[in-house]
């Protein structure tokens, strides 16, 4: 999917759908099937199938709203359960959005 999200991308023009199948679905569905399915999902980027049949629910993955952080809440741990200070390993922390933090 990575690959296909790049050429999304870079690509305007084109317009990708990536079906992510159920194996069993998967090694059964003709390619017709398969861009019937799209076709009805038509502003759709990601659909996951569910069955075998490809007749099952189909998802799209969505975003939602979240209420504003709280710095009163605590989010994360400061203490292991053992009252010992927390130890957290980041990983991929270097991109972007780690640096910035």
């Amino acid at each position: 999917a990575g690959c296909s999200k790049a050429v999304d991308m870079e690509a305007a023009e084109l317009r990708i759908q990536r079906v992510f199948l159920p194996d069993a679905g998967a090694a059964t569905a003709s390619a017709g099937t398969i861009l019937a399915l799209a076709d009805r999902h038509p502003h759709e980027t990601d659909l996951w199938v569910e069955g075998a049949s490809l007749q099952g629910r189909v998802y799209s993955p969505r975003l939602e709203p979240m209420a504003a952080p709280s710095r009163a809440a605590q989010c994360v741990a400061k203490l292991d359960p053992s009252g010992e200070p927390a130890t957290y390993l980041l990983t991929g922390a270097t991109g972007g959005l780690g640096r910035s933090v």
